[in-house]
């Protein structure tokens, strides 16, 4: 019975040993990367990436954004519409000027017509004078009055660039 128990206690012992993991041997290689030039050279620096052509874009006309229809980078054609502008304020502008241009104008009519009446008025008076029938203050008055007028036509021509 001691041997048996003996006999047992040993075959235990040698199924156990079988059963554990034991350390495989690994094969190794070594790794080697080759370049057609032995003269590779890993270049590591710091800088910016600027873009080969900038452009500047901006409007004759100042007002508010209304649509943007281009990102910061995006390639654009010559001609496309890239943004648009309201226009409330540039067309404000336009009404402003075309009243000033009619505010001219009327204003150069009304110095034509006074220069009209001085020139008459200035032939009459001498006509008046030359027979007599008015003091030759008269005549004074009218050429100043006709000078008068002919300098308001000349002013309201170079205030709106007509010249004389």
């Amino acid at each position: 019975m001691w041997l048996t128990g003996i006999a047992v206690v040993v075959v235990l012992g040698g199924a156990w040993f079988a059963l554990q993991p034991r350390a495989v041997a690994v094969q190794t290689a070594p790794i080697v990367t080759t370049y057609p030039s032995q003269q590779f050279v890993v270049l590591n620096s710091t800088g910016y990436v600027v873009a080969q052509r900038k452009a500047a874009i901006s409007s004759k006309a100042s007002g508010r954004l209304e649509w943007l229809g281009v990102a910061e980078g995006t390639r654009v054609k010559a001609g496309e519409i890239i943004a648009r502008l309201d226009a409330r304020d540039v067309a404000a502008q336009l009404d402003a000027a075309r009243a000033n241009v009619m505010v001219a104008r009327a204003v150069l009519e009304q110095a034509e017509a006074e220069n009209r009446d001085a020139t008459v008025s200035l032939k009459r008076t001498q006509d008046l004078v030359a027979r007599k029938f008015l003091p030759d203050s008269a005549l004074d008055q009218a050429k100043a009055r006709a000078d008068r007028g002919r300098r308001g036509e000349r002013k309201s021509r170079a205030g709106r660039g007509y010249g004389e």
